[in-house]
């Protein structure tokens, strides 16, 4: 599929075994926002080719069992802003390859997930040329009785120095603590860059819990206003506002039924 500049929504249903490819023209620019269900394998590949800009939304509302294979292609002083919100009840395995294959390539990536059942993400940025930049920073809610891994890489490859790679991954765990597990990685084979990693794994601030009640919420309430402000920000980057408008429902929806 030939992607132009503009603004865009597509909805994919998996059959157990599909896949699908997506050019983004060569100085190109908008934004793609992609729903995606269904069952078994999917595998995608994403091309955003020279002096393209994107603003590019993954929605996961698959309640199925699935297994998601993602490589995307970044080339010369391509912009993108990459969000995922992964916000299903299913099963599912999920790899996420990022090449920063161009000079001057940027990558901002946000992800929001609400752990619903069982998801094993592995996300990976890898930079294959000099002057690239990765930010990868991730939300995560775990509930009681799920299962979520995460494992983030940021990978920089001898003589592609002038390049940066960041990641951030915070996880609010409502259920046990070993139901949670995060693994940041740098792989660094050059000096002349910059590279960091954080991660955490906790329980809701209850002074900030405290605070919300201090101003008339219930703690129920209080809480569910702390989640919502940890995945809503992946709806930032959507300019079709009535796409904007329902996937802040479907957040808000989803939270309340908590």
């Amino acid at each position: 599929m030939i992607v132009k500049s503009g603004n865009h929504v597509e909805h994919f249903t998996v059959n157990q075994k599909s896949t699908f490819t997506l050019d983004f023209e060569p100085n190109s620019q908008g934004s793609f926002v992609c729903f995606v269900d269904g069952e078994g394998e999917f595998e995608v590949n994403l091309n955003l080719h020279s002096y393209s800009n994107w603003d590019v939304l993954w929605v996961n509302r698959s309640d199925d069992k699935l297994k998601i294979q993602e490589t995307i292609h970044v080339f010369d002083h391509v912009h993108l802003k990459l969000n995922y919100g992964e916000l299903s009840q299913g099963n599912h395995i999920k790899n996420t390859l990022i090449l920063m294959e161009g000079l001057y390539s940027q990558v901002h990536l946000k992800g929001a997930t609400l752990v619903l059942n069982r998801l094993k993400w592995h996300l990976s940025a890898i930079h294959k040329s000099k002057h690239t930049f990765a930010q990868l920073d991730n939300h995560a809610i775990v509930l009681r009785d799920t299962q979520f891994e995460m494992e983030v890489t940021g990978q920089i490859d001898k003589g592609f120095g002038k390049s940066e790679t960041h990641q951030m991954t915070r996880i609010l765990n409502l259920g046990d603590e070993s139901n949670a597990i995060v693994f940041p990685k740098l792989l660094i084979d050059e000096n002349d860059v910059a590279a960091s990693h954080a991660a955490s794994v906790g329980r809701p601030n209850e002074e900030h819990i405290y605070y919300l009640q201090s101003r008339g919420l219930s703690k129920k309430d209080a809480m569910r206003l702390l989640l919502k402000g940890y995945l809503l920000p992946i709806t930032e980057g959507i300019q079709d506002l009535k796409i904007k408008e329902a996937l802040i429902e479907e957040i808000e929806m989803k939270v309340d039924a908590l």
